[in-house]
């Protein structure tokens, strides 16, 4: 003997039989319970249907035939089922239609493979040592740049031709070179260049490896010389 037992709810009744809520001249169920027992030389089914109102209807069918039929536990009389035919041909659909299959197991997920291990990083060669920056070397004093100064004028005007011995003073009072005084062109043109204050002067003797140096300006730089 085989007993085959079909619940359906709202949502699966509207997936296998979708033609049961679209018409509107009869009830829509919200739940409905089918039992079907067919044994090859008869069929029963026996189906309790919830409609949107809840009334619950209890149908017995015996060889597509109806035999029982109630609503709300109130017997209704057989010579009355002809007014429940679409009723009746509705909860057959539904029994007619397939079971809806099971949903299949998701498979497992397979492990993930092992994550192989990383080779070995070489070792950085140390670096080497950074060569030690050699010294700035010393700024030579402004005096110096000045005298530089004078002397290369003083040889491009042909007045020295050797630097040792040297010496020259240059003030507002005059202009004389290794003791012989300059003229008065060549010391307004170095007065110009050199001097600014009253107090300006450049006083210079070099012999041997000996030097001595005077100077008082106010010149920044000897670009501007």
């Amino acid at each position: 003997m085989e007993k085959t037992v079909l619940s359906i709810g709202l949502i699966a009744l509207v997936a296998v039989g979708p033609r049961v809520l679209a018409q509107s001249s009869g009830h829509s169920f919200s739940a409905l319970t089918i039992n079907i027992h067919d044994d090859g030389h008869g069929r029963t089914i026996k189906a309790e249907a919830t409609d949107e109102n809840g009334n619950v209807y209890v149908m017995k069918e015996v060889d597509d035939k109806v035999v029982e039929f109630s609503i709300n536990g109130k017997a209704i009389a057989k010579e009355n089922f002809s007014n429940y035919v679409e009723l009746f041909d509705r909860i057959d659909d539904c029994a007619d239609a397939p079971p809806v299959p099971p949903v299949p197991p998701i498979p497992p997920i397979p492990p993930i493979p092992p994550i192989p291990a990383m080779a070995a990083v070489a070792p950085v060669p140390p670096v080497p040592p950074v060569p030690p920056v050699p010294p700035v070397p010393p700024v030579p004093p402004m005096s110096d740049y000045y005298i530089r100064h004078i002397i290369r004028d003083l040889r491009r005007d042909n007045i020295i031709t050797d630097t040792d011995p040297l010496k020259f003073t240059l003030n507002n009072e005059g202009f004389s070179v290794n003791g012989e005084k300059q003229p008065e062109v060549v010391f307004k043109r170095y007065k110009a260049k050199y001097l600014d204050r009253p107090t300006d002067h450049f006083i210079y003797e070099h012999r041997g490896g000996s030097t001595h140096t005077e100077i008082s300006t106010n010149k920044k730089a000897p670009e501007e010389i």
